[in-house]
């Protein structure tokens, strides 16, 4: 049967009590960090809201599930803005400030929109931290900023004893096991970093794990590329894929060139996002 469109799901993946698949949340980061890519380079702009609710999944009839690797595509280019952005003082960092507050939804924005530095610059990588709440969100039904991990530990100390998690019933609710809850997302919490459950209670590998946090490192610096998530998330869903090392974080400034343009993206299996020929409505 042919495929269609639809949301995607992690809140209602919460509220039924399932994970997504790994191959599954792993094509979804493929996908829109593809898409991402081709607007920091060739379309020049930023997206500025990554987030769940714009992204669409191409799937087949509802009996097939989300098992295997759905195809997703970036939507509402409304908050688009160019990739790098320089603030030379300190109003024009109020101004990326405000624009920010009414853009891009708080619990996937970077820290970098939250409070701006003047003189200085933002750029794609605020799309990469997005990114990686997006991936979060699939994997645990939440930002990692708008969700609390009981018993759950920052990357460096993941492992150590961890309480049963919760699935989130509205915020501050509890729910069944294997979910985060909820919480209202604030600034502190962005900083405090994202939590994850100890890998005996994961039913995400650790080299999923690694590439969601390497797209949250505090530093916009330290962020792999888009193209990079494109590439280690595709290579991820090959068979013994799992144990590979992490390349290094900051491969490299993020390319631009003028001129907006709407990118959906499509096709996991790409060897590269900077391919010369990648077609974004392929």
């Amino acid at each position: 049967m042919p495929s269609c469109l639809r949301p995607l799901p992690p809140r209602s993946h919460v509220d039924a009590g399932t994970h997504l698949s790994e191959q599954a949340v792993l094509s979804v980061l493929a996908d829109v960090a593809r898409g991402l890519a081709h607007m920091h380079g060739a379309g020049g702009v930023a997206h500025r809201d990554v987030k769940p609710a714009n992204v669409l999944l191409g799937v087949g009839p509802p009996s097939t599930g989300l098992t295997a690797a759905p195809a997703a595509t970036l939507i509402d280019y409304g908050s688009a803005a160019p990739v790098v952005v320089a603030l030379p003082d300190r109003p024009a960092a109020l101004r990326l400030q405000d624009e920010a507050s009414r853009h891009s939804s708080m619990a996937y924005r970077a820290p970098e929109l939250w409070e701006p530095s003047a003189p200085g610059e933002v750029t794609g990588a605020s799309d990469v931290w997005s990114l990686g709440c997006l991936g979060y969100a699939c994997m645990y039904g939440l930002s990692p900023f708008e969700s609390r991990m009981p018993g759950g530990a920052l990357p460096d100390r993941a492992g150590g004893a961890a309480e049963p998690l919760s699935r989130s019933a509205g915020v501050g609710g509890r729910a069944a096991e294997g979910f985060a809850e909820a919480q209202p997302c604030t600034l502190s919490r962005v900083l405090g970093g994202a939590r994850f459950p100890s890998e005996e209670r994961d039913p995400f590998t650790s080299a999923l794990r690694r590439l969601v946090t390497d797209c949250l490192a505090r530093d916009p610096a330290d962020r792999p590329r888009a193209s990079d998530v494109a590439d280690r998330a595709a290579s991820l869903l090959l068979p013994g894929a799992g144990d590979a090392p992490a390349p290094k974080r900051g491969a490299g400034p993020v390319p631009t060139s003028s001129g907006a343009r709407s990118v959906m993206a499509s096709g996991a299996g790409r060897a590269s996002a900077d391919e010369d020929d990648f077609n974004p409505f392929a």
